[in-house]
């Protein structure tokens, strides 16, 4: 962390440290980054987020992340929201090429609880973002971020930003130090829980009142690992789990289920029709600048399920776009009422990898099931997105990725997707573990992992993000599923 209180003078420093003691520090990011590092809209802009705290204290500093490419004179600014007051400047000086910065302000601003604030910093370019990534509460300590209108930017230097785009996160942050001597708490959930023998369950801790991590787990039965997931013993009636933090501990009570754990399910699907699933009659995510619009007549399930894309104008509309023509025309399928949690997903398949194609087989919360269908609005909660597989065009393999607010861990193995594999992927509490042809690519183990159902969906888009610049010249191209099914 670049700015530290190091840059200060001696004297300054100790003035500080009596207002607001070092080890109370809390900013709302740690070391999360952007999915999009580098991004521009060929202008200067100033990018912001809008935050509360839950307790009264001081704005000692502002932060931002940056990449390479973010170069030149940048500018913080913090803000109060209800009338747009500017309560502090600061220029960055110094700092690292890339990642977290840091300036302290010259003198600390007071802040209320409960009263929301935007901090805002200018860049004279690029930028990095997570789009939606403040569509859910992020919090950490006193500190929380606003959900609804978040994510403000604008083109007028020193100005209030007042655009908005579905809610992205432009990583501002703020350090923030409590009033008095706040008292460190914990928070482990789930309080209790009853498993089978062998179950494995992850738990997590919120901290409050000034604690900082990492959290120390210990279980008197079973074991635990450092991240919080559990494993239950093969005896036993019941025990606990314990999270410590310097200051502060939670304990959660574990029944154990001595019946042993239901026989697996298998949910079959080489028959890819209706009503089980659903075929999209609509636009793809112009959000994410794809270039098509989803047609029935390129959803073939006579022998399994392939989608083709064509070179093929067509007009079409959604929650999102109004009707007007696109020019290229795919298909998408989801599942109709259908959602899982927990189990094995394996399909066996084939797919294009290039001329601005984009083949995704992956999952949405099952709240988001009805709205996926037309992307009417309103939009959907956020419950977490799991990319069994997607396909970047031009890509050399396969990218297996989990998108749970500034989470986003990925892996991206190398594979020739034009010839048939069996990919699979294992999901348990707080695990998750991607698989080809039977070898390990990928394991997420978190407690952000999504514990809610989920949707299945089948798309083959054209541009955007993850196809670029389409090539008319190489449409036609199909992928091609010959079965997918579920094991619980």
């Amino acid at each position: 962390m670049v700015g530290s209180w190091l840059r200060f003078s001696l004297p300054l420093a100790v003035a500080m440290l009596m207002v607001a003691p070092l080890w109370a520090q809390q900013s709302i990011f740690t070391a999360q980054t952007p999915q999009v590092p580098v991004d521009t809209d060929n202008a200067a802009g100033e990018f912001g987020m809008i935050f509360t705290s839950s307790a009264a204290g001081q704005i000692t500093g502002l932060r931002y992340w940056k990449s390479s490419s973010d170069t030149g004179t940048h500018t913080g600014r913090l803000w109060r929201v209800s009338d747009r007051a500017l309560l502090a400047t600061v220029t960055f000086s110094g700092g690292s090429s890339s990642g977290w910065q840091t300036q302290n302000l010259s003198a600390p601003v007071t802040i209320a609880a409960g009263t929301q604030y935007l901090v805002t910093v200018s860049t004279p370019k690029y930028y990095g973002y997570t789009n939606k990534g403040l569509g859910n509460v992020i919090t950490n300590g006193y500190l929380s971020t606003v959900v609804g209108s978040n994510g403000l930017y604008g083109f007028t230097l020193g100005a209030y930003p007042t655009l908005i785009y579905q809610q992205s996160n432009y990583f501002r942050d703020v350090v923030f130090v409590p009033s008095g001597g706040a008292t460190p708490t914990i928070d482990v959930t789930p309080n209790t829980v009853t498993l089978n023998f062998n179950q494995q369950q992850q738990f997590s801790a919120a901290l409050g009142g000034g604690a900082t991590g990492p959290v120390t787990w210990s279980a008197t039965c079973g074991s635990i690992n450092g991240s919080g997931l559990f494993t239950a013993p093969s005896t036993g009636s019941s025990c606990t789990v314990t999270g410590t933090v310097t200051g502060a501990s939670d304990q959660s009570t574990v029944t154990l289920n001595q019946a042993p754990p239901p026989s697996a399910s298998t949910f079959y699907f080489k028959d890819f029709r209706e009503p089980e699933w659903y075929v999209m009659n609509r636009t793809s995510d112009t959000s994410n600048n794809e270039t098509a619009c989803y047609r029935p007549e390129q959803v073939n399930t006579t022998n399994g399920l392939v989608i083709t894309a064509i070179n093929q104008a067509n007009t079409c509309s959604s929650g999102i776009s109004a009707s007007q023509q696109w020019p290229y025309t795919s298909g998408m399928i989801q599942w109709n009422s259908r959602a899982w949690r927990y189990g094995t997903l394996e399909f066996r398949a084939k797919f294009p990898r290039d001329g601005g194609v984009w083949p995704s087989l992956w999952m949405l919360g099952d709240a988001c099931q009805t709205w996926y269908k037309t992307l009417i609005p309103p939009d959907c909660p956020g419950a977490g997105e799991i990319d069994a597989l997607e396909i970047f065009s031009g890509s050399s393999g396969v990218n297996q990725q989990i998108h749970v607010d500034t989470h986003h861990d990925q892996c991206s193995p190398t594979l020739d997707v034009t010839q048939y594999h069996v990919y699979q992927l294992i999901w348990q509490p707080g695990s998750l573990v991607w698989k080809i042809d039977g070898i390990t690519t990928c394991t997420v183990t978190a407690s952000y992992v999504p514990s809610n159902p989920m949707f299945l969906i089948i798309n083959l888009a054209l541009g955007g993000v993850g196809g670029g610049t389409v090539d008319a010249n190489k449409l036609p191209q199909s992928l091609t599923i010959d079965y997918v099914k579920i094991i619980q």
